[in-house]
């Protein structure tokens, strides 16, 4: 395979706030076999490049086709743990998409890494799901450097991301009274909608609805390979499971009358512009 120019390669990217269900999205795409992506290992290879980090491309391309991925968060099984697994390359992302970076030198580094990475998956498509800090943001620089990128927008239930993010913040013993824990948990959902909004109506942008996708997986995914431009009769779909089970109304459920008050008053504008009110306080499962 010769290498390929910008016009050539179609990226798309995973947006989205974190808790989401961005890595499930990003995981089920994985495995379409036209489609390149950074694994735990290609993700330090890219960093070092010359010829070994090519030469260890292609030895993961032949090992991904041996060893499938899983779409869950959880640990593998002993055998599958050193398979090759996407991951959202947080080193990576931060030596391309860095603040410091003037946008020319920005937009050439994004260039060089993906079309590094396609060249050594031999695919003109490239999958990815940046790191939080990027993930909602990334868009105006990616679309610089590829004109036909694309975008999956994974939106969920406010209340139900804000309230996942509450209990990992906890668990970490973050800082904070409760209200300012609450508060700042609120914030992440609704910042990356303003982020990813601000640009929306300039990119091509597919939303996804967690609550769709756990109702009807291949439904969804059917339509986001489609608006990706991907084959649709080339992707696993017996890997996939037909359905998903929502944790929004477990999250819901679980907490507390005056936590859900506080959420609906704080979400309120969003949670109506995306249509999450309704007499049972959840669209979808």
């Amino acid at each position: 395979m010769g290498p390929l120019s910008p016009d050539a390669i179609r990226p798309v990217f995973i947006i989205g706030a974190g808790h989401s269900g961005t890595t499930i999205v990003y995981r089920m795409l994985s495995w379409h076999p036209h489609v390149a992506w950074l694994s735990q290992y290609s993700s330090h290879l890219v960093l070092t490049g010359g010829p070994l980090a090519a030469l260890a491309g292609g030895a993961e391309r032949t090992a991904r086709r041996l060893v499938a991925h899983s779409w869950r968060k959880s640990r593998y099984p002993w055998a599958r743990r050193f398979a090759p697994v996407p991951v959202e390359g947080l080193g990576v992302w931060r030596a391309v998409l860095d603040d410091g970076l003037p946008r020319e030198e920005a937009v050439r580094r994004v260039q060089r890494l993906i079309e590094t990475v396609c060249q050594w998956d031999r695919a003109s498509v490239f999958l990815a799901k940046p790191p939080g800090k990027y993930r909602s943001r990334c868009a105006p620089i990616i679309s610089s450097a590829f004109p036909r990128a694309r975008y999956i927008h994974v939106l969920r239930d406010g209340r139900a991301v804000a309230l996942s993010v509450l209990d990992k913040k906890r668990r970490a013993g973050g800082r904070g009274g409760p209200e300012d824990l609450l508060h700042r948990a609120a914030r992440h959902w609704m910042t990356a909608l303003a982020q990813i909004e601000s640009y929306a109506p300039t990119v091509p942008v597919h939303h996804l609805r967690y609550e769709a996708l756990c109702a009807d997986v291949h439904g969804e995914l059917r339509t986001a390979l489609e608006f990706c431009g991907l084959a649709v009769d080339a992707f696993p779909f017996d890997r996939c499971p037909p359905t998903l089970a929502s944790t929004n109304a477990v999250r819901l459920n679980s907490a507390s009358a005056e936590d859900l008050r506080r959420l609906d008053a704080e979400l309120e504008p969003y949670l109506r512009r995306y249509q999450y009110v309704g007499t049972t306080g959840l669209i979808g499962p």
